[in-house]
């Protein structure tokens, strides 16, 4: 690691075997009676579980995901074949048609953000969660991490990490739906 360098401790995965089908669910989120240990290796074994060898990889914002694993894999070098060969040239970047204007709504205000888009396509975002965005989420995970020993403080926000994580994976499925939706009308 390096000074400033941003460590994953979380991932959600929303699975599609076929167009249509029923979305299947993978997370994880580090473990805190674990210490100091890396989440990384942990991280890298999961998603290389669950991405499989075949069909795409939807991100919203591809850039920083991809930015993560390669540094995540540059660290973990056993990775490394699997992510350039297997994961990357399946990367879909969601975010591209609403930051080229390819796809637009008034109710967006000119954001692409992720948070603005969800609710303009299908009516709700992440306005019921007690976390609802990424900076507040890291800062939360370090507190608990870090500064809280309340196992009720604990249990309530690692509860409210996994609520946030699956909504963003879980809305990227929902803006690909209305995305299709629109496209067939």
């Amino acid at each position: 690691m390096k000074p400033w360098q941003q460590l994953p401790f979380q991932y959600s995965i929303h699975m599609q075997d076929k167009p249509g089908g029923e979305l299947n669910h993978f997370s994880f989120l580090a473990d805190l009676e674990k210490g100091n240990q890396d989440p990384r290796p942990e991280i890298l074994k999961g998603l290389q579980k669950y991405l499989g060898d075949s069909g795409s990889i939807v991100a919203y914002n591809a850039g920083f995901e991809t930015a993560r694993l390669n540094e995540m894999t540059d660290a973990f070098l056993e990775y490394r074949d699997w992510w350039e060969n297997n994961v990357n040239p399946r990367m879909v970047d969601l975010l591209k048609p609403f930051r080229s204007f390819a796809f637009y709504d008034s109710s967006q205000c000119g954001s692409s953000s992720i948070k603005v888009v969800l609710p303009s396509l299908v009516g709700s975002g992440y306005e019921d969660l007690d976390i609802s965005e990424g900076g507040s989420a890291s800062a939360e995970y370090w507190r608990i991490s870090i500064q809280s020993n309340e196992p009720d403080d604990v249990d309530r926000i690692r509860e409210a990490l996994e609520k946030y994580c699956a909504m963003d994976t879980e809305a990227e499925a929902l803006i690909v739906d209305r995305l299709k939706s629109i496209v067939m009308l």
